[in-house]
């Protein structure tokens, strides 16, 4: 998982088998971070993802924000077995 915590910080979550978390700080001084899904079926972009899905979005495109500084990224999950959930945290 992916998110913005309080002290402006992109951090990666990721759980063992074991269920133990662990998080990593990616970067730091970050303002927002802003998520866009890529629904196949409408062919567009949507701001949420429903969390009930068993499908993954084939794109996500993240915004992140320094200042008046916006750094965009959009990168391909690969399918997987297991549920990935996504949140965005203004």
């Amino acid at each position: 998982m992916l998110y913005l915590n309080g002290d402006k910080q992109v951090c990666l979550a990721s759980w063992s088998t074991n269920g133990k978390m662990r998080h990593y700080i990616l970067l730091d001084k970050v303002d927002r971070l802003d998520y866009r899904f890529f629904d196949p079926h409408k062919k567009d972009w949507r701001e949420e993802w429903p969390s009930h899905s068993a499908e993954i979005p084939p794109m996500i495109h993240i915004d992140l924000y320094r200042g008046e500084q916006s750094i965009p990224f959009t990168f391909f999950p690969s399918h997987t077995k297991h549920q990935i959930s996504y949140y965005g945290i203004p």
